[in-house]
């Protein structure tokens, strides 16, 4: 199984979807920063600041790639690797956290808290996420990023039911939230990766449907924004 991740074929395929991944985050990520710029809107800031944090970790997950072609091993595990998994683990997260903020800045803000305050604390979680993965990964051998998965999946669930629930008792006074579609098409993102890391030791073929299923959440994505922005 190791042997046909590391083939010439997969790492082109992986290429190629990470290229087009990163060109949909560039394009989505300089639609925001425009759109903020003229409309000073918080949500867009935070939709902006949650696709700053998408290219990095995908940055570092296409480094992951590259590193694991050229040196022929899949599941080694070597400072090198472990920086990298690292960052990308701590850049994704935040990327999740900001897309769930997006929808859930003015419920924080009600309680009068700082941005300043809320960031550091998204940066403490994800630094505690990242390195809670690289412990489990270098003392007990755990590939799969449950940690990361799980609170991840759970936070984007909790602000969609809970920004439609808000919308729903409050429909003639409030709208439904034009970003709800976009963090409901990142939970799919993260189910979808979570699905393929379960799925990979045993069944090496859902990585390319699950790089591909990726692949149309993405597209639909930026479809969403150029629409609802």
């Amino acid at each position: 199984m190791v042997a046909e991740l590391l083939t010439t074929e997969t790492f082109i395929f992986d290429s190629v979807i990470n290229l087009a991944l990163f060109i949909i985050l560039i394009l989505v990520y300089t639609k925001t920063r425009e759109l903020y710029t003229l409309s000073l809107e918080k949500g867009i800031r935070y939709l902006n600041y949650a696709m700053l944090f998408y290219l990095i970790g995908i940055s570092f997950n296409y480094a992951i790639v590259l590193v694991n072609f050229l040196t022929q091993e899949y599941f080694a595990v070597t400072p090198l690797t472990l920086i990298i998994r690292f960052f990308n683990i701590m850049g994704s997260s935040l990327g999740g956290f900001y897309l769930a903020y997006c929808i859930m800045w003015r419920k924080f803000e009600h309680f009068r808290k700082s941005p300043t305050i809320i960031t550091a604390k998204l940066v403490c979680i994800s630094l505690f996420i990242a390195s809670a993965e690289t412990f489990l990964l270098v003392n007990y051998g755990v590939q799969i990023p449950f940690i990361y998965f799980g609170i991840l999946i759970a936070v984007l669930l909790f602000a969609i039911l809970t920004n439609h629930e808000c919308c729903t008792k409050k429909q003639k006074e409030m709208p439904v939230n034009p970003y709800l579609s976009l963090v409901g098409l990142s939970l799919g993102v993260y189910v979808v990766l979570f699905i393929e890391a379960l799925l990979l030791p045993v069944l090496f073929t859902v990585h390319f449907y699950s790089k591909a299923i990726v692949l149309v959440f993405a597209l639909t994505f930026y479809y969403h924004v150029q629409r609802v922005l």
